[in-house]
């Protein structure tokens, strides 16, 4: 699965809520560097946001990485499980919202992921994957409307992404629009043969 909302990584480290959290935290991530070729306790990434979660409970970040790990090992319950930790500790992080939004597009449950990308988009309004995951869940409950509505509006953000650009040829498509939706395919196109294409997992 394409964590387009997270999958790239941060830009920036969310610090745990305390000082004494946040120093744990840097020196079980410090440790886990200098002991690295000493021992195996460290070589898993879970096992290290894991201890990290056990020195320091309401390390949203160790939540948020500990998510994307596992959701990426295919277990999508226990990452929308951290995601909901993490913005429980702290709930103005885009990213969770985001990611947590494609989780549970996943399963079905578009509703409640609007309501997580409505959120993303509430704290960034400029955060392009998060219109982009809307139009892709609108697009999935026939509203095309609003999914061609939040597609431009990612690719104001983001012009140079192929994928917006194919997924609203798409729904345009849908809507007949087919002159419409050429244009945005010859786009993606161009975009996919030039040698500093963006992709969907690159933009923000």
């Amino acid at each position: 699965m394409h964590e387009f909302g997270g999958a790239g990584g941060r830009s920036f480290v969310i610090l745990s809520t305390t000082v004494i959290g946040a120093t744990a935290v840097a020196i079980i991530i410090a440790l886990a560097c200098l002991t690295w070729r000493q021992t195996a306790f460290w070589r898993n990434t879970e096992t290290l946001w894991t201890r990290v979660l056990e020195i320091d409970p309401n390390s949203s970040f160790a939540h948020y990485n500990l998510a994307r790990y596992v959701a990426r090992s295919g277990r999508y319950d226990e990452a929308i499980q951290h995601y909901r930790e993490a913005l429980a500790i702290r709930p103005d992080d885009a990213d969770s919202h985001n990611n947590l939004g494609l989780l549970l597009a996943r399963n079905g449950e578009l509703e409640k992921a609007i309501e997580h990308f409505d959120a993303a988009l509430r704290v960034d309004p400029g955060y392009a994957k998060a219109h982009f995951n809307l139009g892709r869940v609108f697009v999935r409950q026939g509203r095309l409307d609003k999914a061609i509505e939040s597609f431009q509006r990612a690719l104001e953000l983001q012009p140079g992404v192929a994928e917006i650009h194919q997924n609203l040829a798409r729904a345009l498509a849908m809507q007949g629009k087919k002159a419409e939706a050429a244009e945005h395919l010859e786009a993606a196109l161009r975009i996919l043969k030039s040698p500093q294409q963006s992709s969907a997992e690159g933009f923000r």
